[in-house]
């Protein structure tokens, strides 16, 4: 049997700039009993008037907290040329009051169109590790970086290097708290001499890196595949009023086990609609020397982008209604589609379905539970256009006995079809 003490409501009295809260006496006398404690707390009205602002610790305090951090790193492929880059001590408070949306289990800026909590860059340094001839230099050589707006606030992440090794890499940058940019740093070395500038690539649509950089390197490192935002996309999606129906959500007993809690799920069609919305976006590509840009994938819910090693094929993953209120966004159906290029590797000619990835709603709470069917679709480095994935012949579950959990295989394509592959290893 449980047992509830009921709160009384203290009356408070103000006397000369302070409050004073009593306890409660319900005798008649005006004398306190002995086991009656009076509590008094003092605040004045001008503490009560600065509380409503932010108040800076001490300066010990604030040198410790707004000191600077160590640069992060990034090495260009050939590992001649490194960028520094300088990181900020916190996130201000505007950027931590920005509005983000949760739907799925992930968290982004619906305005950005980038993560939650992306980290920035204020500052870019290029040291130069090796000379002409491949000798390491004794002492780093500082390559002047021209081409950055001057006098303005710059932000950048998303440092992607070229894999031809040409020395292009792109940058997602923000200038004066606009909107992402994608930029394109180059190193050229001529006479011995090395030299560095940067420029715009394209600042007229809306970039799309709720899942990452939106700019994926063609193997040539001559072209950029861009993820934007739709160019006719319409405002978001607002609630109804009044739902169309129920929610209904049915127990059919397949699931063995309790699964794993998630948070920030899809809660009605409303968050659906949201969801659809944000995370929809086509792909163009841009050639670096033209600057032409060519439509290849239309709009839709794309997840990742992938091109084959020999620069012919480009690997694409989408995700696929109907959506799930009970797994996240990792879990949702998935289609795997294999596109062709054409000679000069600016247009699609050919699209092939090569496998859809059911819903994962019911994996149990246990470790190294894994998809059931086939997952980590990827090219094989070592081959021109070789499709690679795995299979769980456990079926997913770590309890079953088999003799071998995963097998690696191979499509050896085109076509990319898969019944039609190659088991490698076990």
């Amino acid at each position: 049997m449980h047992q509830f003490s009921r709160r009384v409501r203290t009356p408070l009295a103000s006397i000369g700039g302070a409050v004073f809260a009593a306890r409660a006496n319900t005798s008649n006398s005006s004398r306190p009993r002995a086991n009656t404690t009076t509590k008094r707390s003092f605040c004045s009205s001008n503490v009560v008037a600065c509380a409503t602002k932010y108040r800076l610790p001490p300066e010990p305090l604030r040198k410790l907290q707004d000191a600077p951090p160590g640069p992060s790193l990034s090495f260009d492929p050939s590992e001649k040329y490194v960028l520094l880059l300088g990181n900020l001590p916190s996130p201000s408070v505007e950027e931590i009051s920005r509005k983000k949306l949760k739907l799925a289990g992930i968290s982004f800026d619906p305005q950005l169109h980038l993560p939650a909590r992306a980290g920035w860059h204020d500052t870019i340094e290029i040291k130069q590790l090796f000379d002409s001839n491949n000798n390491i230099l004794p002492t780093p050589t500082s390559i002047p970086l021209k081409g950055l707006p001057v006098g303005k606030k710059i932000r950048m992440r998303s440092f992607h290097w070229s894999p031809s090794q040409n020395g292009k890499a792109t940058i997602l940058m923000r200038i004066d708290d606009g909107k992402p940019e994608l930029w394109l740093l180059e190193i050229n070395e001529k006479n011995g001499k090395s030299t560095a500038s940067i420029r715009p690539l394209v600042q007229d649509r809306d970039l799309f890196g709720i899942r990452g950089s939106p700019a994926t390197w063609h193997r040539d490192g001559k072209q950029v595949l861009v993820s934007v935002m739709p160019e006719n996309a319409k405002a978001p999606p607002k609630k109804a009023p009044l739902p169309d129906g129920p929610v209904i959500q049915e127990a059919d007993g397949s699931s063995k086990g309790g699964g794993r809690t998630h948070t920030n799920l899809l809660k009605d069609v409303h968050h659906e609609n949201l969801y659809e919305y944000h995370t929809t976006s086509e792909v163009f590509i841009l050639d670096l020397e033209s600057n032409k840009r060519v439509d290849i994938l239309p709009a839709d819910m794309w997840r990742s982008l992938s091109v084959s090693p020999d620069g012919n094929f480009l690997l694409a993953s989408r995700t696929v209604k109907p959506f799930s209120y009970s797994c996240p966004d990792s879990r949702f159906s998935q289609a795997f589609e294999v596109f062709y290029f054409s000679d000069d590797r600016l247009h699609i000619i050919n699209r092939e379905l090569v496998y859809t990835r059911p819903i994962q709603e019911n994996l149990p709470s246990l470790f190294d539970v894994c998809y059931k069917g086939y997952r980590s679709f990827n090219w094989k480095f070592d081959r021109p256009n070789s499709l690679r994935f795995t299979e769980a012949l456990d079926g997913g579950h770590p309890k079953t006995e088999v003799e071998h959990r995963d097998q690696v295989s191979m499509i050896h394509g085109p076509p990319y079809i898969i019944g039609i592959y190659l088991p490698y290893l076990t």
